[in-house]
């Protein structure tokens, strides 16, 4: 019988009877074989489970860091462009360059800008211009699929202020701003982007071809249209082995209103994915992100006409990035 050859339970004997070395019966064959048969499924379960990485042991802790990294504002990590939308069909429509100017800013804040425009030409700064879908978004273009998208506003140019001199995006010289350190450590390095009226730059500074429409025009234009913010963000997804963290747009939106400067100070924390994926011997693989925590927003009121009252310049929106020194640990490893 087939059960009897699979039969390895029963005891050997050293006398042999009819040839057989051991006292062979159909029901200890059975036996063997639902052993083995569990044994062999148990084994391809496992090294399934080992093989997909199905079922990590995660931990979760918060730790306050000295240096909170480095990120750039580009499509590597703080990607982020301007939209404007029609407030009675709440639709976008193309950024109107003949209305709205918006300026980047690493190394001067919103009241030095509004007190002085002309401040740009002794910091360095971006200017936006319409976003390249062949360019800006490189890695990232999965995710684009905005309406107007090319008709939205992308960092277009960099100006150098010891070369006095603009340098366009991908030319020898430009740099993206970056986002360094974290809030709390004395070298920080923040970001932020100011939306104005359109105005009559400096001869040095006019590197925008439009021309501004008139005061009347721009104002009436304002009344019409608000805000749509799109940025990148991360969330944390510890079951997915190769993309631990997932990239999505997340959307602010803010009005626009003549003689009123918001500002948006988005706050973001650091994140570290640490994987343990060591066959043998410990291995650590270390990803680095960050996840958009709060927009606080602030309202600023154009008091010119009233005594000692503060001008905002035709500044409407001013949105500033600020990394804090909390980071968000994520550790996983696999049996």
């Amino acid at each position: 019988m087939f059960f009897k050859k699979f039969d390895y339970l029963s005891p050997p004997i050293t006398l042999f009877f009819k040839e057989e070395n051991i006292h062979s019966s159909i029901f200890s064959g059975i036996l063997s074989f639902i052993a083995y048969a569990l044994v062999f499924i148990a084994g391809i379960y496992y090294i399934l489970e080992f093989i997909n990485k199905r079922n990590p042991k995660a931990y979760f802790f918060n730790r306050y860091i000295q240096d909170a990294g480095t990120f750039p504002v580009n499509s590597s990590s703080i990607f982020n462009f301007i939209q404007i939308t029609d407030t009675k069909t709440s639709q976008v429509i193309p950024f109107d360059f003949s209305v709205f100017k918006a300026v980047g800013v690493d190394d001067i804040f919103y009241d030095e800008y509004m007190d002085n425009p002309n401040i740009l030409l002794n910091v360095n700064h971006w200017l936006y211009g319409y976003c390249n879908n062949n360019t800006d978004t490189e890695g990232i273009g999965y995710l684009v699929d905005f309406s107007y998208y090319e008709q939205s506003a992308c960092i277009r140019k960099y100006y150098d202020k010891d070369k006095k001199k603009y340098y366009n995006t991908g030319e020898k010289g430009f740099k993206w701003p970056v986002i360094e350190k974290g809030c709390s450590n004395p070298d920080a390095k923040y970001y932020g982007i100011i939306m104005q009226r359109c105005d009559k730059a400096p001869d040095i500074l006019k590197e925008q071809d439009t021309e501004c429409k008139t005061e009347a025009e721009i104002t009436k234009t304002i009344g019409k249209v608000s805000l749509r913010f799109q940025l990148i963000d991360y969330y944390a997804d510890i079951l997915n082995y190769e993309m631990p963290f997932t990239k999505y747009f997340y959307e602010l939106t803010s009005a626009i209103t003549n003689g009123v400067f918001i500002v948006n100070h988005l706050n973001f924390n650091p994140a570290n994915m640490l994987t343990h994926n060591g066959f043998f011997f410990d291995n650590q693989v270390q990803e680095i992100s960050y996840f958009f925590t709060q927009n606080e927003k602030q309202t600023i009121l154009d008091t010119t006409n009233l005594s000692q009252g503060q001008s905002i310049n035709g500044c409407l929106i001013g949105i500033y990035f600020w990394m804090q020194n909390t980071l968000q640990i994520y550790e996983r490893n696999y049996d």
